[in-house]
């Protein structure tokens, strides 16, 4: 929706004429109304502000600082990511855009509830409230604002979060899974980017029933080396590497370990990629971003069990040619007039 960045001005004349607003004070009227309606307390709590729009992140802080809130500001998924890690004891609440560049807002969320699984968190976002139901609906303690909102809004929404009752400590360390009776699948993950290598470990750490060993390597040929030295149960490889690209990572690795299931993933949809890498020995295509932890860990053991019956296959197979070139042979030797029976 367009909004018109104008409002109206009389003259002496009281004649009415547009007068052009900033960015900045358009906005402020959208969100007018941010120290008077509510009253300021000093134990209300520290909020972080993780948007990528400067002009409305500096508003939202005005608006959290009359309301009481001290504020904390990120621009960006990583930057949210290193602050919390520093300071997440401090913290009482998140705000998070839920379309940011880079790093998502639900790809955020994840990471920052892998280290306080009851942090409350109000989601906001331009478009409407489908936007991020999924987000709403999935997790407890997630409230939504959508943009434009108001201080009350803003405040009523936080408070709300804050206060819900959650069933376990707010601040916790990140889940990891100990039990020595699980079992360990181990793990080979190619990819560069380090925001994705952490956000694959931590869907991993989700797994109940089995525990995921993840050694995380940047460039193809690192891959090469690891897999040539020990020994994996899976391959998560990312298509757009520093020293190779699409395809050809799959190819590469499929010739080096063609006993080992290997799943690629990638951040574009491309059908024309997806079947190429299938083709040639992936197990399965994931995209980055789209799929969640649950998608992830089944794709993995789906991928182990099928390239588990393929090299089963592959083995009788073998066997079953090997035992028929023995009895072709032996039946040369008994009986010489047998071998049109064999072919």
């Amino acid at each position: 929706m367009t909004h018109d960045r104008r409002r109206p001005a009389t003259s002496d004349l009281s004649t009415s004429f547009a007068m052009p607003l900033s960015e900045e004070a358009w906005l402020a009227e959208l969100y007018a109304g941010s120290v008077s309606l509510t009253a300021p307390s000093s134990t209300a709590g520290t909020i972080l502000v993780i948007d990528d729009e400067d002009t409305f992140r500096s508003l939202v802080v005005r608006q959290l600082n009359g309301a009481g809130f001290n504020a904390l500001e990120a621009r960006d998924g990583p930057e949210a990511i290193k602050i919390f890690s520093e300071r997440g004891k401090q913290i009482s609440a998140v705000l998070l855009d839920v379309v940011m560049p880079n790093t998502s807002g639900r790809d955020v969320l994840t990471i920052l509830r892998s280290y306080a699984p009851s942090l409350p968190v109000v989601v906001t976002s331009g478009y409407s409230r489908d936007s991020a139901v999924s987000l709403t609906e999935a997790e407890r303690g997630i409230g939504f604002l959508g943009k434009p909102f108001s201080s009350v809004e803003l405040a009523t929404e936080l408070r709300r979060v804050i206060a819900e009752p959650m069933p376990t400590a707010r601040h916790a360390a990140a889940p990891r899974a100990t039990a020595p009776a699980l079992k360990t699948v181990r793990v080979l993950l190619v990819e560069d980017n380090p925001d994705d290598q952490e956000l694959v470990r931590i869907m991993l750490r989700k797994s109940t029933d089995v525990m995921f060993d993840v050694e995380a390597v940047a460039r193809l040929s690192d891959a090469i080396a690891q897999v040539s030295s020990r020994r994996f149960d899976a391959l998560l490889v990312d298509l757009a590497l520093p020293d190779s690209r699409n395809v050809d990572t799959v190819r590469e690795l499929r010739e080096k370990v063609p006993d080992v299931p290997l799943i690629a993933l990638t951040g574009r949809d491309d059908m024309q990629t997806e079947l190429a890498a299938l083709a040639i020995g992936a197990q399965d295509y994931l995209i980055k971003g789209r799929d969640d932890a649950r998608i992830l860990m089944r794709a993995i053991r789906h991928a182990i069990e099928r390239k588990r019956l393929e090299n089963e296959q592959a083995l009788l197979t073998n066997q079953l040619k090997k035992a028929l070139a023995e009895l072709h042979t032996l039946s040369h030797s008994v009986c010489p007039n047998c071998s049109q029976m064999f072919g």
